[in-house]
């Protein structure tokens, strides 16, 4: 009876140190404020125009899958464990050269108390599309700017957040990415490496529910 009460303590003991050493670990959601430009149902779509050309693509979320990580970097007192919310998401574009605009797939590059980054990851490394909060000098490739508003076509955007990669990368030399709250990008400027300019701007667009 002693023994088995004593297996019955050294298995609670454990249960009750695990428990209380995952509790340490930090977790990280996705900030609201991230999300109100960069998150929206599966079926929303967009439609843009080539202001330079005149052609129509139109944007489709097709998947938006969420993922709970486990990640780690090297710290002073040594390894730093934590948690964070993450997801992934699959864009369909109409046009034939669809890379000049938002297709393929997405997710998180980065995700911790610090910031959350978004954007593309490949062979060139991390492509970026969208932080937040937005770290001054936190990258040389990314530039930031808020405006309260913007107009396009004579109807006016609000609270707008432009990033712009100087990265080379996907055949653009230059992008300039700019998101309404609510709404997802609105325009899009992409210099390519041919030194050709290429301007998206909104149509239309509809926010699944």
């Amino acid at each position: 009876m002693k023994t088995k009460t004593l297996f019955l303590l050294i298995i609670a003991w454990f249960l009750i140190f695990g428990a209380n050493c995952k509790k340490d670990i930090p977790y990280y959601q996705i900030p609201q404020e991230f999300k109100d430009y960069i998150i929206f149902p599966e079926g929303s779509y967009w439609i843009y125009i080539d202001s330079v050309n005149t052609f129509v693509d139109s944007v489709n979320l097709i998947q938006q899958t969420f993922i709970y990580r486990e990640s780690s970097y090297p710290g002073a007192s040594g390894k730093y464990e934590y948690y964070f919310d993450s997801f992934y998401q699959k864009y369909y574009c109409s046009f034939e050269n669809g890379f000049v605009h938002k297709c393929g797939e997405f997710d998180i590059l980065v995700g911790n108390i610090n910031t959350y980054v978004y954007g593309q990851a490949g062979l060139l490394g991390m492509y970026i599309l969208f932080m937040h909060p937005f770290i001054e000098g936190g990258t040389s490739d990314v530039d930031y700017e808020f405006m309260d508003f913007f107009q396009i076509n004579n109807i006016t955007y609000h609270n707008i957040k432009i990033f712009t990669n100087y990265k080379e990368y996907n055949n653009k030399k230059y992008e300039r990415v700019y998101y309404c709250k609510n709404i997802g990008i609105i325009k899009r400027k992409i210099i390519t490496t041919d030194n050709d300019t290429i301007v998206w701007e909104i149509k239309e667009y509809h926010i699944n529910n």
